[in-house]
């Protein structure tokens, strides 16, 4: 009796799309929602993935000085707690990769020794920083 199987279901190249769920600034997920939007009103639709993606990209020659960490304030308490809470709040903000460009993301984290929430909101903040002086300038 010969075998019906003839490999995976389905291949690496077509596996689906997985749903993500990052947290950025309120204020960095409202940009790209105006930038998604004002896309589709020009009919040059983006998606939030697309968008996301191209800022990471855009912004890796300087990922690994976005993703410093600024130098703890002295601490002039006899306690080390501090409230860091962020000044503005952070929301999810979802997205469908496909398994490679997920492989790619959680790569570019690791070596940065980072996760995609942080990751993807510096390189939004990059991008929204850019677009703001490149307006400033006009």
């Amino acid at each position: 009796m010969k075998s019906r199987h003839q490999g995976p279901a389905t291949p690496a190249a077509e596996e689906p799309p997985r749903q993500i769920t990052v947290y950025v600034p309120l204020e960095t997920r409202d940009l790209l929602v105006a930038e998604r939007d004002t896309s589709r009103a020009r009919r040059e639709p983006k998606t939030t993935t697309g968008i996301v993606l191209a800022a990471v990209e855009a912004a890796l020659p300087t990922l690994e000085r976005l993703l410093i960490d600024p130098p703890p304030e002295p601490n002039p308490g006899l306690f080390s707690h501090r409230d860091t809470r962020p000044t503005t709040p952070n929301v999810q903000l979802g997205m469908r990769l496909n398994p490679a460009d997920l492989r790619i993301l959680d790569d570019l984290a690791k070596r940065h020794h980072t996760n995609r929430s942080r990751l993807v909101a510096a390189a939004l903040a990059h991008r929204y920083a850019r677009t703001t002086t490149e307006r400033t300038a006009r």
